[in-house]
């Protein structure tokens, strides 16, 4: 009876408001960039209007979920005894952290003690008992993820496509296409403002730093990042990082010619948000459109500091242990190059790069 009058009363009136704040959100796209804009809107398999729609639909809900969750959890630290549990769950994960740690320390003397079969199936149960789970858990987790695509469309609205199926999950995964229209959006207002405003004001410049993070994080919304193998993952992301370089040569455009630049730039964007909701993650622009751009490294000055870290700690570990100065200057450059292989997702560098750094000259 509920849920009757809810699809019958709520669901329409949630439909409409998810309408009108798309109308209004591509309202100013069609008016800056008319032809831009109906090449895409008036074409039959143009998805990204329907994705947006879907996000605003979500959103109703999910906002104010955000929002209270936000308020929940400011309420729970600002009173200082509600969190006595979770002072007393972390000393029990202390306890439970050296106890583990006890364990691992005292192995070899364990192993020591075996005297038979018994003793050897008791030892290693608990490793018998961890490779089991660890077999066992793809499992579990593709038929997770089955159930909860079973459960994510009720039966009434799979197959229609309408704007009403939208749970919560296309919260996230409608959000790179909502980003990538917003920043249209804004590109449209900067230009009508550039064109109608007067000659001695300054040209528009639009920032893309919300939308790289939506490049980057693309197959991880689209995908939850589940179905994907690495290799998969790999060529998404360096994909990615093709877009990504496209996306700041053409942002760096603003300030030799604006006008000609807010058209690439939302000529890109619109590309990359049909893409993304046609599910083509590996093509997100064209060759022609990234053109010769170079791929950029996401976080690539936090990944240097890493770096530096890593080597730091294992010379200061190769010092306090004892390990020969010839030693330790051998280490040095395999550290670097390991640390820069394992936070370079696998990059090896060249030969010579790499006869460069293990024979200084």
């Amino acid at each position: 009876m509920a849920k009757r009058w809810y699809q019958a009363n709520i669901v329409p009136r949630r439909v409409a408001s998810a309408q009108r704040s798309t109308q209004r959100l591509l309202a100013p796209i069609g008016q800056a960039f008319p032809a831009l804009f109906a090449a895409r809107a008036d074409s039959e398999r143009w998805l990204a209007g329907q994705w947006t729609m879907r996000w605003f639909y979500s959103a109703q809900v999910m906002g104010p979920a955000l929002l209270a969750w936000v308020a929940a959890v400011t309420l729970f630290i600002w009173n200082v005894r509600a969190l006595e549990p979770v002072w007393r769950s972390m000393r029990s994960g202390y306890s439970a952290m050296r106890w583990i740690v006890g364990k691992v320390v005292g192995l070899p003397e364990m192993v020591r003690s075996w005297e038979n079969a018994t003793d050897v199936f008791h030892g290693i149960r608990p490793v018998l008992v961890a490779a089991f789970a660890l077999m066992v858990w793809p499992v579990l987790r593709r038929a997770g993820i089955a159930l909860a695509d079973l459960i994510a469309l009720s039966p009434a609205d799979q197959g229609q496509g309408s704007v009403a199926e939208a749970k919560f999950s296309n919260y996230a995964s409608g959000w790179p296409v909502a980003a990538l229209m917003l920043c249209v959006s804004e590109c449209g207002r900067a230009l009508k403002r550039w064109q109608e405003g007067p000659p001695t004001a300054p040209p528009p410049v639009i920032s893309l730093a919300s939308v790289e993070r939506v490049v980057w994080s693309a197959h991880l919304a689209r995908y939850k990042d589940a179905r994907l193998r690495r290799p998969q993952r790999k060529l998404l992301q360096d994909h990615a990082a093709q877009v990504v370089g496209a996306l700041r040569a053409a942002e760096a455009q603003q300030h030799i010619d604006p006008e000609t630049a807010l058209r690439t730039l939302s000529d890109l964007l619109l590309t990359i948000a049909e893409r993304y909701a046609e599910g083509r993650l590996g093509v997100l622009l064209d060759e022609e459109q990234i053109n010769d751009a170079a791929p950029i490294v996401p976080h690539a000055g936090l990944r240097f500091t890493a770096v530096g870290l890593v080597v730091v700690a294992v010379v200061a570990g190769a010092v306090f242990a004892g390990v020969p100065e010839p030693a330790i200057v051998a280490l040095l450059p395999l550290s670097v190059l390991g640390g820069a292989m394992f936070l370079n997702r696998g990059k090896a560098p060249t030969p010579s790069e790499l006869t460069h750094l293990l024979i200084p000259r």
